[in-house]
Order: C-alpha cells, then structure tokens, then sequence
C-alpha cells in the first residue's frame, strides 16, 4: 500500500521543528486543538481546529501519512483554524508539492485566508467547495 507522498514516515521526515518540539507536544496537549478525521476509503478529510502552529503541525502531518493509494482525494477543511504559523503553512506546501492531484484546502477561516493572502499563496492550494 503506497502512502502519501509523505510517506508513513514522513510525519517523521517533516520534522523542522526537531525532536524538542515533537516530546513537548507529546507532553502536554495544547487547549482548543482538535483534529477530526473522516476516512471513507475513497476521501480523506481532516479539519483541524485550533491554532496550527509548531506544536500542532506534527499531529496534522500524521493524519496526511494516512493517506494511501486507494484515497482519490486528501481534503483539509480549515473553517475552524484560528490562527496557522509558518509551520503550519509549510505543511499544506509541502504536502499540495507531494500530492499535487490529490490535496486541496476547504473553507479557509478568515485568519487563514488573511495568511494565504500576506504569502502570496492564495492560488498555489485546489480549493474543495462544500466540505
């Protein structure tokens, strides 16, 4: 079963913020973060709420690897972000450069929006309508 371009290990590999992070986050669960999975086999969907940041982007990551080749799509519904850093963003770019025809964003909150605009990255994501 092949995985996402990421790899099963690549919630390993995509790790700029090191092991320090990584246990920190293991340590203790930042309040309000959330991620919800739908897997139907066909469609992976994960919504994310709270603040995606360094802490949070290493468990997003994980729930990409689960993708698998019987997955025609991978959707990331931001409407419940709060606020997303560069971690953040640097996952969604790495994972849309990994599966191009896969991966698409849906209903970016207004603070994800904003930060899409500010990077000029508004138009480098497939935008999913009605997730």
């Amino acid at each position: 079963m092949k995985t996402l371009g990421l790899g099963k290990s690549g919630a390993q590999a995509f790790r700029p913020w090191g092991q320090v992070a990584s246990s920190a986050r293991k340590r203790r669960r930042m309040p309000g973060w959330e991620l919800t999975i739908n897997d139907d086999g066909q469609t992976l969907v994960v919504k994310p709420r709270g603040e995606l940041d360094l802490l949070t982007a290493p468990e997003l990551a994980e729930a990409f690897a689960q993708c698998s080749d019987g997955h025609r799509a991978i959707i990331c519904d931001l409407s419940e972000v709060e606020f997303m850093d560069s971690t953040g963003l640097r996952l969604m770019i790495t994972t849309r450069q990994a599966e191009p025809d896969r991966f698409g964003i849906a209903c970016p909150s207004e603070p994800v929006e904003r930060l899409l605009e500010l990077t000029g990255t508004t138009n480098f994501f497939r935008r999913i309508e009605g997730e």
